[in-house]
């Protein structure tokens, strides 16, 4: 899965909820924010985004990151970043299970 897919999951799942009217995406010198219109509480919009992010995440070794900016009135913004693991490049000489000495 890539990234695109995993916004537009975290996206389609934040949306289902009946309480957020309206949420923008924006992208910011390549730094994403969400522009989240509701009436409903942060504490709820954070649990919100939280359990979305876990679905748009299960079954991948992808992390997510969500910070709070700012507030006006019923508009909320976020930073909210998907982070997919890099690819090692060198060995460590740990033996890890994802060693480069293993990859074809």
């Amino acid at each position: 899965m890539n990234l695109d897919d995993m916004w537009m999951l975290f996206l389609t799942h934040f949306n289902e909820h009946r309480a957020i009217e309206q949420v923008i995406f924006k992208k910011i010198t390549n730094i994403p924010f969400l522009y989240i219109n509701t009436s409903i509480e942060r504490r709820k919009i954070d649990e919100l985004l939280e359990a979305s992010s876990i679905f748009a995440t299960s079954n991948t070794n992808a992390t997510w990151r969500s910070t709070f900016i700012r507030s006006q009135q019923l508009t909320y913004v976020y930073q909210h970043r998907f982070y997919v693991p890099q690819r090692k490049m060198a060995c460590c000489g740990n033996s890890c299970a994802d060693c480069i000495r293993f990859i074809q």
